[in-house]
């Protein structure tokens, strides 16, 4: 199993990748967008399935997504390793990361953080922010599912938004971002018209819940 990175590491949450991802589901321990996309993994597919069967499942991204914002790590025999770092072009991990996979690990949620996820059909869109004392937002993490082939950090939104106090306006000018960066011109490859407005519609709700 993968080392520890220090003394931090007593404040992660483990999660062993052999437990169903339904239980992740109910654990009030977690940030809100890992439940609600586990919700919507098992709503979606519509039988068990393990959080490694999530992880490897690129037509059904919602796991992957959402443990993009929360900056999880996966333990590796060679230490653990940011889930960034390892995400293949074909939208999961090797063949030879998923063998070797024993846990993922995050930060269990701080005071004043907010998270979301949204989904429908293939899309989904996670959020995590952080707020200072003064509701303006200190940090901010948007990723996007089903925009490519893998699911994506969305950088123009995260920077449209940073530093700046939640309003529907900005929410607005945020979730035609995202459009904007699904797009080939973008960092994504969605063309079809229809399933950049149901993108949109999808991020004015993620992006609602976790900021408003």
């Amino acid at each position: 199993m993968a080392k520890s990175t220090g003394a931090d590491s007593d404040k992660l949450i483990e999660l062993a990748t052999a437990i169903p991802i339904r239980q992740l589901a109910a654990r009030v321990d977690l940030p809100t967008t890992l439940r609600e996309a586990a919700a919507a993994y098992v709503n979606r597919r519509g039988r068990a399935a393990t959080v490694a069967e999530a992880l490897a499942d690129a037509e059904h991204p919602c796991l992957t997504t959402s443990l993009l914002v929360v900056e999880a790590s996966l333990g590796l025999p060679d230490g653990w390793i940011p889930l960034a770092n390892r995400l293949t072009t074909a939208g999961g991990l090797t063949p030879d990361d998923a063998g070797r996979l024993g846990a993922v690990r995050l930060a269990p949620p701080v005071a004043g953080e907010r998270s979301a996820y949204r989904g429908a059909g293939p899309l989904g869109v996670a959020v995590r922010a952080a707020f200072s004392r003064e509701s303006s937002i200190v940090s901010v993490q948007v990723a996007l599912g089903g925009a490519a082939s893998y699911p994506l950090q969305a950088r123009q939104v995260e920077a449209t938004l940073h530093g700046r106090r939640a309003s529907a306006e900005l929410i607005t000018v945020a979730a035609e971002t995202a459009v904007e960066e699904a797009r080939p011109a973008g960092v994504g490859s969605l063309t079809v018209e229809e399933d950049l407005a149901l993108l949109r519609s999808v991020a004015l709700e993620a992006l609602q819940a976790a900021l408003l």
